[in-house]
């Protein structure tokens, strides 16, 4: 009798070939799988969704779906970075030296007015003849200034008149030290040809060295458009008049003649037998297209011979410039001399100084006209002095 446990055995086993098994267990780890792989799937469309398109222009990098900068830290204003990861002008070609380029791409002219040569000039900062300066980065510079000066004598007695005329040459030099001070030089001459009221045909002719002076100045900025120039200075004592046993009115008419056709700016040039210290202090502004800047100097003479006595200036000034265009400009300078010793009977002297100027890259010109608008040497004086002031010069 066959029990139900042997009928169970009875029955016949099927057993699927090997091969059949692997291929089941592959299916069903497809079926298995076959969510998480459309879950990578979105995900990676989200991945590439999430991808900068377009790609990202030369200089640029894809950072979270965003283009930036593949420059760090990030180009200037009117600089791009390039392939290199390096900034670059964005102006192409590159502007030229007078301009500068804007962030869109364009060049733009330089308006902003610099100091140069003696006066002020549109491209680069450079001291004027007061011994101040305004930029350190600038090129060193040479510049040669000529002083043509007239007058003319009124002798009240005779009612007639002698005629002056000559010049002043002065050689200019300044250099860069130190990146913020500025060495400033200057080798005067003086020559003069008068004939004394009365004198007939005589004339006395006169030529005559004044004194090399030399200084100092420092800049500092004051917010983004001022400037504080304040300096120091000294002149070496070479001009001298004649003795008493001796006189020579020639040397005393060149250096006086001299001095006032500056309207006394720079009395330290022509103070006879004087070793003179002065102290320029200038400040300024730069504004677009137009400099502003005002000056104040005292100066004390100390006498170098027997019976020269000490003297002491104040000079004031204030100095405008406009530039017209790229390389030229007009302005005014409004001088004061006030001379403080106690013999001089009008111790003042105002000078008025339009001028005009050319500037290039390495070289310069400016012309100006200097009138005496009071006495002692203006138009209600005796002695009636004017000087035309040309310079010239170049930059290293």
């Amino acid at each position: 009798m066959r029990t139900a446990s042997d009928a169970e055995s009875a029955v016949p086993t099927v057993r699927f070939p090997t091969i059949f098994r692997t291929k089941h267990a592959l299916l069903v780890a497809a079926l298995l799988s076959a969510p998480a792989a459309l879950s990578a799937q979105d995900s990676s469309q989200e991945v590439t969704s999430a991808e900068c398109f377009p790609e990202c222009r030369a200089g640029y990098l894809c950072s979270a779906g965003r283009c930036i900068s593949a420059c760090n830290p990030p180009c200037e204003s009117g600089t791009v970075c390039s392939r290199q990861q390096t900034c670059v002008s964005a102006c192409n070609p590159p502007c030229g030296p007078y301009s500068v380029c804007r962030a869109d791409g364009w060049c733009q002219e330089a308006v902003r007015l610099e100091p140069q040569s003696p006066y002020i000039a549109r491209t680069t900062q450079q001291p004027h003849a007061l011994g101040a300066s305004h930029d350190s980065a600038q090129p060193d510079q040479f510049w040669f200034e000529l002083v043509g000066f007239g007058s003319s004598l009124d002798d009240e007695a005779s009612g007639e008149w002698g005629g002056v005329a000559s010049f002043a040459p002065t050689l200019r030099a300044r250099f860069t030290a130190a990146e913020k001070i500025l060495l400033n030089a200057a080798l005067p001459f003086a020559a003069v040809s008068v004939a004394p009221p009365g004198s007939g045909n005589s004339r006395i002719n006169s030529f005559r060295l004044g004194n090399p002076s030399f200084s100092a100045a420092w800049r500092f900025r004051l917010g983004e458009e001022g400037w504080l120039a304040p300096g120091i200075g000294f002149a070496v004592p070479v001009a001298t008049l004649g003795s008493r046993d001796n006189p020579d009115p020639g040397a005393d008419a060149a250096l006086e003649l001299a001095s006032a056709a500056r309207g006394y700016a720079e009395p330290w040039l022509y103070l006879p037998d004087m070793a003179t210290l002065y102290v320029p202090v200038e400040v300024g502004w730069d504004l677009h297209r137009t400099k502003l800047s005002f000056q104040l100097i005292p100066v004390h003479g100390f006498g170098t011979r027997i019976g020269r006595r000490d003297t002491n200036f104040i000079v004031t000034g204030a100095r405008v410039q406009h530039a017209l265009s790229r390389a030229f400009s007009l302005g005014c300078h409004l001088r004061t001399s006030f001379n403080l010793n106690d013999s001089v009977s009008d111790n003042a002297q105002v000078s008025l100084e339009p001028f005009a100027e050319l500037a290039a890259r390495h070289f310069f010109a400016n012309l100006g006209y200097l009138i005496n608008l009071d006495a002692p040497r203006g138009p209600s004086a005796r002695l009636f002095v004017w000087g035309l002031r040309l310079s010239m010069g170049a930059r290293l």
